[in-house]
C-alpha cells in the first residue's frame, strides 16, 4: 500500500471490564464512539488521505470504522479477518486478573520468551504476524487505507513492514493512530513510520 493509517478501536465495554476480548462481540461505549470520531477528525486535520476503511470484523472495530468512514466521507468499511484480534485461547472472556490466577506461568515468562497465547490454546506472536502480513500483502500496491484494528495487530503491522520484533512496548490506548507511508529514497522505496498519536490528546 502507498499509505496506511492504523487506528486502534475506541473504548469497548470489554475494555472497561478488563477482559481479554478476542473476537467476542463487545460494543463500543459512548466514550469509545467519541474516540473514534475524534480519530477521524484528527486524520482529516493532519492531511492524511485514506481512500478506504478496512476493519477487523469484531463489533468494536466495525463500529469504530463506521464512525471514521462517515466523518471522512468514505464508503462503508470493509471487514477483513486477517486483522482481527489475537486469539487468546482459553483466556478469551476472562479478565486479565482471572487469567493471571489460572495461568500464572503465562505471565511469569521473560519478555524475550513471550509467545502470545499459544500455551493456552491461542495464537503465538509468529502466527499473528503471519496472518497480518498476508492481509497487508493483499492490499493493492497504490492503495491508501485506514485500518481499524487492535493493539496486537499494531505490533504485527510493525513486525511485518519494518522488521520489528514483538518485544517492545507501545502506548496503545484506545483510538491511538499510527501512519506509515511508502517513500522513494534514491533508487529504493522504503516504508516510513511517520506518526504515533493519541486521538484523545488531539486538539
Amino acid at each position: 500500500m502507498r499509505e496506511l493509517v492504523v487506528v486502534r478501536h475506541g473504548e469497548s465495554e470489554g475494555n472497561v471490564e478488563g477482559v481479554a476480548q478476542g473476537e467476542l462481540p463487545y460494543p463500543l461505549t459512548a466514550r469509545g464512539r467519541e474516540q473514534a470520531q475524534r480519530a477521524a477528525r484528527m486524520i482529516r486535520s493532519l492531511g492524511w488521505t485514506p481512500e478506504e476503511v478496512v476493519s477487523s470484523p469484531t463489533v468494536r472495530c466495525m463500529q469504530s470504522a463506521e464512525e471514521i468512514a462517515t466523518l471522512l466521507d468514505l464508503d462503508d468499511p470493509r471487514a477483513e479477518p486477517a486483522f482481527t484480534e489475537i486469539d487468546s485461547g482459553l483466556g478469551t472472556g476472562l479478565t486479565f486478573r482471572e487469567m493471571r490466577e489460572r495461568y500464572p506461568d503465562l505471565f511469569n515468562r521473560p519478555a524475550s520468551e513471550w509467545l502470545g497465547f499459544r500455551d493456552i490454546g491461542g495464537e503465538s506472536d509468529d502466527q499473528l504476524i503471519a496472518r497480518v502480513g498476508r492481509g497487508l500483502e493483499a492490499l493493492p500496491a497504490e492503495s491508501r487505507v485506514a485500518l481499524v484494528t487492535h493493539g496486537a495487530v499494531f505490533k504485527g503491522v510493525l513486525a511485518h513492514l519494518l522488521g520489528f520484533s514483538t518485544q517492545f512496548f507501545l502506548d496503545l490506548r484506545n483510538a491511538t493512530c499510527m501512519r506509515l507511508e511508502r517513500r522513494r529514497i534514491g533508487t529504493s522505496e522504503v516504508m516510513a513510520w511517520t506518526h504515533l498519536v493519541h486521538a484523545e490528546e488531539w486538539r
